[in-house]
C-alpha cells in the first residue's frame, strides 16, 4: 500500500523512558521522512499533546509518573482521533488485551526489529489519514443535503408562487 505525501509527513510522539529505545525509532523513523518528537514520560507526553497535535503516539507501558494505558486514556481525551501504538517489554496477553481494550491501535514487544515496526506505524498513519477523510466527506455530505433541502424548499416556493396566479386565471 503506497502511501501519499500527506501520509508520509505524520508527526509521531514516542514516549518512553528507555533513552536506546526512543533514539532506535527515532532513527528508523526519521529516515522514513516522519517528524519524531520524543518524550521520556507520560507526563511529559501529555504536555506536549495539548501543545502540539500529533497523527500517531508511540508509548511504552512501564513509565515513571504514568503508565502508557493511562497515557492512552487521557491522549484520547485531548486529541481523540490519535492513533496509539504501545511498545513493551512486558508483554503477556492480559496487558495486550487492556491496551486494545483502551484504544491501541497495535500493540508491540521489545527487542523489536525497525523494519518490523515500520509497516506497522505506516498502516496507523494511513488509518488516521482515512479517518480525516472520513470526516471531511461526512461534512461534505452534511453540506449537500443542505443544499438538497434550500433547493427543495426553492421549488416548492416558485411552484407556489406560480400556481396561486394560474389557478386565478
Amino acid at each position: 500500500m503506497e502511501m501519499t505525501n500527506t501520509q508520509k509527513e505524520g508527526k509521531i510522539l514516542i514516549a518512553d523512558d528507555e533513552k536506546t529505545t526512543r533514539e532506535i525509532l527515532t532513527r528508523a523513523l526519521s529516515t522514513k521522512g516522519f517528524t519524531i518528537k520524543t518524550v521520556s514520560d507520560g507526563t511529559e507526553a501529555l504536555e506536549m499533546l495539548q501543545n502540539e497535535p500529533f497523527d500517531l503516539l508511540i508509548t511504552d507501558l512501564l513509565m515513571p509518573n504514568m503508565e502508557g494505558n493511562e497515557l492512552i486514556e487521557k491522549a484520547h481525551e485531548i486529541l481523540p482521533d490519535l492513533i496509539p501504538i504501545v511498545i513493551t517489554a512486558h508483554a503477556s496477553v492480559e496487558t495486550a488485551i487492556k491496551a486494545m481494550q483502551q484504544g491501541a491501535y497495535d500493540y508491540i514487544t521489545k527487542p523489536f526489529d525497525p523494519e518490523i515496526i515500520i509497516p506497522v506505524i505506516e498502516r496507523g498513519l494511513e488509518n488516521a489519514y482515512l479517518r480525516r477523510q472520513n470526516i471531511e466527506l461526512t461534512q461534505y455530505t452534511k453540506k449537500l443535503q443542505e443544499l438538497e433541502q434550500m433547493k427543495s424548499d426553492l421549488l416548492d416556493t416558485i411552484t407556489h408562487e406560480f400556481s396561486t396566479p394560474i389557478s386565478i386565471i
